[in-house]
């Protein structure tokens, strides 16, 4: 029964994702339309953000970005065209989880905002060369200060495990108010272990 239920709600969260997506590409369509390309980009990167594996929206969305980008790249109307690539990359991390969705096109973007803000930077009065700067930029964008989504769910896994554990093992070896030290002793080899882990993928997240 509870399989059932878990499958429901997976079923349902596809289903809400699936007609957001439709929803938000709808709207950034009429809004591309109507030259409202602000807007429409706006509305692009929700498609991205209502992430749903293998979906077609997505790619036709980050495509429809790209070439938002391009006009504006046109209009040398450079702050829209790092606007686009800014929020196209910024939804892309926040739809990582285990895995980064779309991490094939992250090194287009990052190149394509380090290009623009170097250039910016050196209009404004920076001093180093332009490839210098853009690649402190690139090196800036290319660290990854965010916890590894991987050891943070082992740390969450090993974090539930330990409580559940010391709760089973209080309520296992207390009898009408008395604790069985002896019994309970035997728990804390698994209990110590868990806690081990948690506090070690903390670190490491």
């Amino acid at each position: 029964m509870k399989a059932r239920y878990i499958i429901v709600i997976f079923i349902f969260i596809m289903l809400y994702l699936c007609l957001k997506q439709v929803y938000f590409y709808k709207r950034a369509k009429s809004a591309e339309k109507n030259g409202k390309l602000i807007e429409a980009t706006d509305n692009y990167v929700l498609v991205v953000y209502m992430h749903i594996p293998f979906s077609p929206l997505e790619k036709r969305a980050i495509d429809r970005l790209i070439k938002i980008s391009k006009i504006f790249h046109r209009k040398k109307e450079l702050r829209k065209e790092l606007y686009v690539y800014e929020r196209l990359r910024s939804a892309i991390y926040g739809t990582r989880w285990i895995r980064t969705p779309h991490k094939e096109i992250l090194g287009i973007l990052e190149d394509k905002i380090s290009t623009i803000k170097a250039n910016m930077l050196i209009q404004d009065g920076y001093k180093k060369s332009f490839k210098d700067t853009k690649k402190e930029l690139l090196h800036i964008m290319k660290t990854d200060l965010s916890p590894n989504p991987f050891f943070s769910l082992i740390g969450l896994l090993s974090f539930v495990l330990f409580i559940l554990t010391t709760v089973f093992a209080i309520l296992k070896c207390t009898e009408r108010n008395r604790v069985d030290y002896i019994r309970i002793a035997k728990f804390f080899p698994i209990i110590l272990s868990f806690w081990i882990v948690w506090i070690t993928m903390m670190y490491l997240a």
